[in-house]
């Protein structure tokens, strides 16, 4: 009988003491707002807001089985009071945090609550988490405060306003992947890391659904080069940015065309030069947004569908088969659209070709870039030169066959005779046969030939009239 009195007596004692340290208990006291101690010269809260633990990821758990070691009988609870030990729970969480390397060298204790939260810590895939969505803009941007800055302008923000599922691209989306220089200091795997969490949502057959914009890399130049083993060649982020990405519309993205030979031409530092010099690059600079850049030919991942119906081929004597193998389908797209006439003080494509016999003929074999570039080697396509400083060497082309130079002599002479008449027209020029120029050598020794042949003629004339006058007087 006294054994089982001693028992219940345990038993009961035991309770109350388990009953103590409920959380109930706990918030007898620590739910009031304005209960607080001094530390130092430091007045600290120690009010728990129950309202928001209650929805926490730690709702299930009492307040002993992070705070331990303390007394409630006691005042204060606890002699020294140690920071709370997330990692006794949490193993191995260094490794799930990739977008901070740092952490695998240094404690956790003190990291954890500045981001996760203290009494209010929420899953990280939950909506309401400080660390997912706009919630994760505003935290991480308490230390990353330039990149938020940059972050909030850019279309990832806009979107994540605008998705409320797990595909949004906030801060722990991207950066849940290998990508940073302190995690990865190899170049060559760090960038392809890059480029890969980009395609991973972009490419064509992405598995986010959410994805607007989606495009393939088998036309990328740039890929081609890196499967090439070109490591410095660009991926998405050397082109796109990091965190401010805007659409190529957006005045303040890279690739806009005011702005894309800036960014390219860190890399193409030549041809970045030869466009500065050029019609476009000139306008730009004058500031021009409306003159063509980097971006309005060149589309990195796959031709731009151009609108240029069979109609404006036909109307501009225009080949579409020879402007589609020559390239020049980004020329007429521009020059041949009507709301380009006022609004950048464009002449029609005819007009501005007047001088040129038989226009559809040129059009057919001619590029613009034959006669509108510099002749500088290789960027032949990149310093667009001026109406007035164009090339209009017709001997050049001209020259390359019997054909091409009989039908240039033929127009010339023909040209010639109807402004200065049968004789003038054929006595002048820089032509006097077929596929030969004229050379001034020639020219005088043909004079002079021809002055001893009538000198000869004359002399011949006078002798023969000398003599038969002498018969006549015998």
């Amino acid at each position: 009988m006294k054994l089982i009195l001693a028992v219940l007596t345990y038993l009961l004692v035991f309770q109350i003491s388990s009953n103590s340290q409920t959380n109930d208990d706990c918030l007898m006291c620590h739910s009031d707002p304005e209960m607080t101690m001094e530390k130092g010269r430091k007045k600290i809260s120690l009010w728990l807001d129950n309202s928001k633990f209650i929805f926490s990821a730690h709702k299930k758990l009492n307040c002993i089985s992070c705070h331990k070691g303390f007394n409630p009988d006691d005042i204060p609870h606890k002699a020294k009071i140690e920071p709370v030990d997330c990692k006794s729970c949490h193993k191995g969480v260094e490794k799930k945090h990739t977008f901070h390397p740092w952490m695998s060298n240094a404690p956790l204790q003190d990291n954890c609550k500045n981001c996760h939260g203290y009494h209010d810590v929420s899953a990280v895939k939950s909506k309401n988490s400080n660390l997912s969505g706009v919630n994760a803009i505003n935290n991480c941007g308490t230390c990353h405060t330039e990149i938020k800055n940059e972050y909030i302008k850019s279309e990832h923000f806009k979107a994540l306003q605008n998705i409320n599922s797990e595909n949004a691209p906030d801060c722990n989306y991207c950066h849940k992947h290998q990508i940073t220089e302190g995690w990865i200091t190899d170049y060559k795997t760090r960038k392809n890391n890059q480029n890969d969490v980009c395609i991973h949502c972009h490419n064509t057959n992405t598995d986010n659904p959410d994805v607007i914009k989606k495009v393939s890399n088998e036309h990328s130049r740039h890929a081609g080069l890196r499967i090439k083993g070109k490591e410095h060649a660009a991926v998405c982020t050397d082109c796109h940015g990091f965190h401010n990405i805007r659409k190529n519309e957006d005045t303040e993205a890279r690739l806009n065309p005011k702005n894309s030979f800036s960014y390219c031409g860190k890399c193409h530092v030549h041809i970045a030069q030869e466009y500065q010099n050029s019609i476009h690059g000139t306008a730009q600079l004058k500031g021009n947004t409306n003159a063509a850049g980097c971006t309005s030919c060149h589309f990195e991942h796959g031709g731009k569908n151009l609108q240029i119906t069979d109609e404006v081929y036909k109307n501009n004597f225009l080949s579409k088969e020879f402007s589609e193998k020559s390239g020049i389908v980004n020329c007429i797209s521009c020059h041949t659209d009507e709301s380009n006439f006022e609004k950048n003080k464009f002449i029609t494509l005819t007009d501005a070709h007047d001088w040129l016999p038989r226009l559809k003929e040129h059009f057919a074999s001619v590029s613009c870039y034959d006669c509108h570039s510099s002749y500088t080697e290789p960027y032949l396509s990149h310093n667009i030169l001026p109406l007035n400083k164009s090339v209009k060497d017709c001997q050049g082309c001209h020259s390359k066959s019997v054909e091409l130079k009989s039908i240039l002599f033929n127009y010339q002479k023909n040209e010639s005779v109807s402004q200065s008449g049968i004789i003038k027209g054929n006595t002048k020029g820089n032509s006097n046969y077929i596929g030969i120029t004229k050379n001034i050598i020639l020219d005088y020794l043909s004079l002079i030939f021809l002055g001893l042949l009538v000198t000869g003629i004359l002399i011949h004339s006078y002798v023969r009239w000398y003599f038969n006058k002498a018969k006549v007087k015998k």
